[in-house]
């Protein structure tokens, strides 16, 4: 027993300095005090430069491969007054170690190149952008942020520059609060997974998230920092965005859900389309009217809008406010869609709000305007024959009113056009 405890000691001392020594290029190693007092900047900066040091880039065939060195930060809170510069490096902290900017003009960690990175276990308190990263439009970059906590940056937790284009970009098991913004992302390939969100009240004209790349949201716990007159909302959406269990909080009743900037592209040529998902979402945007309180408002309109699955928006007694999706009003929807008819690509234009698998609480919330529905995935339900929009031959509405034998069933477009040609489809009733 003895023996096996000497042993099994020894392993566990290999190990603990295995891990600290050999791997990790320790800050504490190199004068960092981390007490909270000392300013720690210069004896971090000596740790970069060796772990820089240890990294090396190997040729392979066309491709190159890289080793890279990670800097260690044992338990304790790390004052710094300057940008800590971390290109192709890892960052690991022990037991969410705290990295504290002094001069919120500065950003914390700022990773300018960056390919394969991973930054973990550090907790983030002030600066500007706490986590910035760039690189020349690299091929295959891989960068993972898990394990984090972010309070109070004064401009964004996670900032991408407009370079970090080919990047698979992924961020999970964090905590954000009271940072002007969680991220603005310019990744091709985003995932913001299993994070809590608690959103900035001074916030102003903002979104939490700006996204314009390819960005998934699952699994998001937000409570929306609510102040009336800021103009606040939680997704700007430039390119596509797929929020899945995504908590848009209702405290103060909430805000706009997602905001889209991105215009549908309708050159089959060179399409790349546009979208906005959401999907089992818990959706509440009362608190602030400024873009009349929807889900999704469209400053332009995307390929796709899909709303499934989702509950929440609640309208008071006013069914005009909060709509599921609501448009720009200076969007002239009588041409927006012009070019659609042309593609060669039909689905390429794909909205669905099915009343029947989202729960919203007035029919007139989910409706879209009668010019998009003529590309609306679902069942069509309305109170009239269509009069507008661009609808092919064969398309059917079904009459929302019909009241028997003597209304209509619906209506079907017999000829393709602006707004095409109808007939009114009646049942025969008998009585058994």
């Amino acid at each position: 027993m003895v023996k096996f405890s000497f042993v099994l000691a020894f392993v566990m001392a290999s190990a603990s300095t295995w891990a600290t020594a050999t791997i990790y290029t320790s800050v504490a190693d190199h004068g960092a005090m981390g007490n909270g007092t000392t300013d720690d900047t210069a004896a971090i900066r000596s740790a970069i430069a060796a772990a820089q040091a240890r990294s090396a880039t190997v040729t392979a065939g066309n491709d190159s491969v890289r080793s890279q060195g990670v800097v260690y930060f044992p338990s304790g809170v790390y004052k710094i007054s300057d940008t800590l510069a971390i290109p192709h490096l890892s960052v690991m902290g022990e037991n969410g170690a705290v990295l504290q900017q002094t001069d919120n003009t500065k950003d914390i960690l700022s990773a300018v190149p960056i390919w394969r990175g991973v930054i973990s276990g550090i907790s983030f308190v002030g600066g500007k952008n706490q986590i910035y990263l760039n690189n020349g439009n690299t091929d295959k970059t891989l960068v993972v942020i898990d394990k984090c906590q972010f309070n109070g940056a004064a401009d964004a937790a996670i900032r991408t520059g407009e370079q970090m284009i080919s990047t698979m970009l992924t961020i999970r098991d964090c905590a954000f609060s009271n940072c002007m913004q969680t991220l603005i992302s310019h990744s091709d390939k985003g995932k913001l997974v299993d994070c809590w969100i608690t959103s900035a009240p001074a916030m102003t004209h903002k979104a939490v998230i700006e996204n314009y790349g390819d960005l998934l949201c699952e699994n998001i716990l937000g409570v929306p920092g609510v102040t009336a007159g800021n103009e606040q909302r939680w997704i700007d959406n430039y390119r596509r965005v797929t929020c899945r269990n995504f908590r848009f909080g209702g405290e103060g009743a909430g805000f706009t859900a997602v905001v889209n900037f991105a215009p549908y592209q309708y050159n089959p040529a060179n399409l790349v389309p546009t979208s906005v998902v959401l999907d089992d979402c818990d959706i509440y945007s009362t608190g602030i009217l400024a873009r009349d309180g929807a889900a999704i408002y469209c400053e332009d309109i995307p390929n796709q809008i899909v709303v499934t699955n989702c509950r929440g928006l609640p309208a008071g007694t006013d069914p005009n406010l909060c709509h599921v999706v609501q448009i720009k009003s200076t969007i002239n929807l009588n041409t927006y869609f012009d070019n659609a008819e042309n593609m060669s690509r039909p689905r390429a234009l794909r909205f669905l709000i099915d009343p029947s698998i989202t729960e919203m609480y007035w029919r007139q919330q989910i409706d879209l305007p009668e010019q998009m529905r003529p590309y609306q995935a679902n069942a069509i339900e309305a109170d009239a024959c269509p009069t507008s929009g661009w609808w092919k031959a064969g398309a059917y509405v079904r009459n929302r009113n019909c009241a028997g034998a003597s209304s209509p069933l619906g209506w079907l477009c017999v000829e393709s056009g602006k707004p095409g040609v109808w007939k009114a489809v009646k049942g025969t009733f008998t009585n058994r």
